[in-house]
């Protein structure tokens, strides 16, 4: 988590919100991530639930979900970003 601090901090900077939910670690990840300004909830140990419960809880129209050891590429935000805001796309979601 603290070696991601600097990467998800431009993450908030750039004004996107990073939501970190919590199954119950046993580390410094809720305080490194209070700390660094993340949103921070906790739910019972399950991926399913937390995802879910991180949904609930987001104030955007688009969501990417990552697992606190998934890296993107520096300019993956961007793309993700340009690639959402073309309209030549059709886009799927579940509800």
């Amino acid at each position: 988590m603290a070696a991601r601090s600097e990467e998800f901090a431009k993450l908030i900077q750039q004004g996107h919100e990073v939501i970190f939910v919590d199954g119950g670690s046993t580390d410094d990840s809720l305080k490194i991530a209070e700390n660094l300004g993340y949103k921070i909830y906790s739910t019972k140990a399950s991926r399913g639930i937390q995802l879910h419960y991180g949904t609930q809880k987001s104030t955007n129209d688009f969501l990417l979900f990552l697992h606190i050891d998934t890296y993107l590429s520096n300019n993956a935000i961007a793309l993700i970003c340009e690639t959402l805001s073309n309209k030549e796309y059709d886009w799927g979601w579940f509800n």
